[in-house]
């Protein structure tokens, strides 16, 4: 009887640990979508407005950046982006951009020595977007 109490223990375990081992980290629950932060810096003069909305893992988060009168700059910090759409606006002067952060891929072309930046021209307006690299 006690051997047989031991077998029924054995198969149990061996149960427990094959349902374990099928079941893989993850399994039933949603797929890691990949994200990156978005740390965006304008420089220009005049007047100039740059909006992001971006999707990040908590929901939607909207930032924007602006410059007023001569040389201004400011920067906008987004964490766990998952993408993000911008639109912008230029007065009578350029403005540069620059992404600070890898994680993303570059909408202005190629990292250069970790940096991604462009030269918006004056009295432009458009539309960027930023996805996880």
């Amino acid at each position: 009887m006690h051997n047989r109490h031991n077998r029924s223990v054995a198969a149990l375990i061996a149960i427990v640990i094959a349902t374990g081992c099928a079941s893989t980290p993850g399994t039933g629950s949603a797929t890691a979508v990949p994200s990156g932060n978005l740390e965006l810096r304008a420089t220009g003069s005049g007047n100039w407005d740059v909006e992001c909305i971006a999707v990040t893992k908590r929901g939607q988060a909207k930032s924007d950046l602006e410059g007023r009168g001569s040389t201004s700059s400011d920067t906008l910090l987004v964490r766990d982006v998952r993408s993000a759409a911008c639109t912008y606006k230029t007065g009578d002067s350029p403005v540069t951009l620059k992404l600070m952060e890898e994680g993303l891929h570059c909408p202005f072309g190629t990292f250069d020595h970790g940096l991604c930046q462009t030269v918006l021209p004056a009295n432009a307006s458009g539309t960027f977007e930023f996805s996880p690299e």
